[in-house]
């Protein structure tokens, strides 16, 4: 016969009390990240180069979170870097008028923007005189005329508008406002940017956590990305329409083509990916303001001569909208209708209300997923 053991505790009652506790918080805490990372929904952001990808993700941001105090100084401070590197990098390359006027201008500023000079300190005095040499050259006419007159200033729309605006964004106390930070240049962003999207109205509370991410498009890493978070709920396809005139250079097959057949190209074969085969389509047509403005000198059937109805922006946006539509399936199987919208990243409010429409269908589609489960 057994004899009646009494199990026997190592450590005190009062360290075996505290590891208890320690335990079932541990287990608790992996818990809510196993609901977390189960609540989680991603939304994919793709598109062509210069399709505004940043700029609709900083949208989402301002549009999310926002960006505080802190953020908005170091975007300041870059915008202001940009600005003056812009101009070093013009002036230096560029045939300057001999002119005593022109030239004491010129050297002026460069001294004062000189790396390690002592006006590129952070006190406020020096930025002050920084930002007055910089306001001096620029009412210089000639000078003005050969920093417009430049390759790179013709091709770079955030340095024409800085360039507007330069008295105020040149201060030491400067704090950019939601265009500055839409129109500005930036250094080029991580391979991976995550944005929380969040619900609007009632839906702000959902405990579903959505997350907007877009992946540099280079070495795979899309895939490699995909591979890692499962299926996608939903992607997001720029397509920037104002280039429906213009070619692109495809350096996987060698050939230039038409930027919105590539973009058709680049839709299609996103959609054949596996992991995306229960991910909801929105494409949104970016630019539409000055697509509209570009069909008045090109008409639209030069670039798409199959195309038979009028030079309107509606009707091909419709014709467009068709053809991706028809782009959509997964291997062969047709998938649900894509949704559509035109907007202009760079204005506020209306790229605003898009992100509501868009966010509002994913939840729509979310619920009736829900409801048929």
């Amino acid at each position: 016969m057994t004899p009646n053991r009494t199990p026997r505790w190592f450590g005190s009652p009062a360290n075996f009390d505290a590891a208890t506790a320690r335990s079932n918080e541990i287990d608790e805490q992996l818990k809510k990240e196993r609901v977390t990372i189960r609540g989680t929904r991603f939304i994919a952001l793709f598109g062509a180069p210069g399709a505004g990808r940043s700029t609709f993700l900083r949208q989402a941001k301002l549009h999310g979170s926002g960006y505080n105090t802190q953020e908005r100084e170091e975007l300041g401070i870059s915008i202001q870097t940009t600005v003056i590197s812009a101009i070093r990098l013009i002036l230096e390359g560029a045939s300057i008028p001999d002119d005593p006027t022109v030239q004491l201008a010129l050297s002026s500023f460069l001294e004062a923007t000189e790396p390690g000079s002592d006006t590129t300190n952070s006190s406020v005095q020096d930025q002050s005189l920084l930002a007055y040499r910089i306001q001096e050259l620029l009412a210089v006419r000639l000078i003005k005329e050969v920093i417009e007159a430049s390759p790179q200033y013709q091709a770079d729309s955030s340095l024409q508008y800085t360039m507007g605006p330069i008295p105020r964004i040149m201060t030491s106390r400067y704090t950019p406002t939601d265009i500055d930070i839409l129109r500005g240049k930036f250094p080029p962003a991580p391979p991976i940017v995550e944005i929380p999207f969040k619900p609007p109205g009632a839906w702000n509370e959902s405990p579903l956590q959505t997350t907007l991410v877009s992946v540099r498009r280079d070495n795979g890493l899309q895939r490699k990305w995909l591979t890692l978070v499962g299926e996608v709920e939903a992607i997001i396809f720029l397509v920037d329409l104002s280039r429906y005139d213009q070619t692109e250079y495809l350096s996987e097959t060698e050939e230039e083509l038409n930027c919105i057949r590539a973009a058709m190209r680049e839709f299609e074969s996103i959609c054949n990916v596996p992991l995306m085969r229960f991910a909801s389509a929105i494409v949104v047509f970016n630019k539409f303001d000055l697509f509209t403005e570009q069909l008045t000198r090109v008409p639209f059937t030069e670039c798409f001569p199959e195309y038979t109805g009028p030079n309107e922006p509606a009707a091909a946006v419709e014709y467009c909208t068709d053809r991706f539509q028809a782009l959509y399936c997964v291997f062969g199987v047709r998938q649900r209708n894509i949704r559509t919208w035109c907007t202009n990243c760079l204005d506020v409010d209306q790229t605003g209300v898009t992100l509501q429409e868009i966010m509002r269908s994913i939840v729509r589609l979310r619920l009736h997923v829900v409801w048929e489960v």
